[in-house]
């Protein structure tokens, strides 16, 4: 992975924290978060005031600083049931399209998933079944392979197509999936460009009167796939 790679799945992380979980704080707050906050930091969302007992919604970030100090009990998200992504796994292997509700299943659930054992941590229950996590990794999984697959079929029924024309329905993805397969699709789609355009010069260049060269192997001689190296992907 590049180090751009790195920096945007570094970013998706980032963003992850501003995601919203529910916490039951063990302590009393009249005032709010944001009273004691510096003035640049004043477009920050109003967290509390808390009361001992009482759910209340804050993001991940504000959730795992008072964790850290016992200060809270975080209750897990909806879906962070084995049942539930055990379903969705089961569409994801039997149908084309990504699952569509996000409600069920947040865009950004694969870099929250590395947060939520650290803040379930001392829960006690179901949230605590290290099965959840291997099923968030199955899932991840499953997801970048059906993109990809799904991916390298369209570019292999449109070889003949413009790539500019090629569309790729990603409705659902997630983020960190967007991020490891940008670089994939980014080369996928460059080495098609360039194969083409080395077969047109080579075509381009064959003499005419020649009737020999149609019937020889359409590919770009060795000397112009050594000038276009072509990546080839594990399907």
């Amino acid at each position: 992975m590049s180090v751009r790679d790195d920096l945007a799945s570094f970013q998706s992380a980032f963003d992850a924290d501003d995601a919203w979980i529910d916490i039951v704080p063990s302590f009393d707050s009249t005032s709010s978060a944001t009273a004691t906050l510096p003035r640049w930091q004043s477009s920050l969302p109003t967290l509390g005031p808390f009361r001992a007992g009482i759910p209340t919604r804050v993001p991940y970030w504000w959730a795992s600083a008072l964790r850290a100090r016992s200060l809270c009990r975080v209750t897990p998200p909806s879906w962070w049931n084995a049942t539930r992504l055990a379903r969705i796994i089961r569409y994801e292997q039997t149908h084309g399209p990504l699952w569509p509700d996000a409600t069920q299943l947040p865009r950004n659930y694969y870099e929250l998933s590395r947060r939520l054992p650290t803040l379930l941590g001392n829960n006690s229950g179901e949230e605590d079944d290290p099965s959840i996590r291997l099923l968030v990794e199955d899932l991840y999984q499953i997801r970048v392979d059906k993109l990809r697959h799904q991916f390298q079929d369209l570019l292999a029924n449109r070889a003949g197509d413009d790539v500019d024309d090629v569309v790729l329905t990603v409705t659902g993805i997630g983020t960190q999936e967007l991020t490891l397969l940008r670089a994939f699709v980014t080369q996928a789609l460059n080495d098609r460009t360039t194969l083409g355009r080395a077969v047109s010069h080579a075509g381009a260049e064959r003499p005419a009167e020649n009737p020999e060269a149609a019937d020889e192997d359409d590919t770009a001689p060795a000397a112009v796939r050594a000038r276009f190296p072509v990546r080839r992907f594990r399907r």
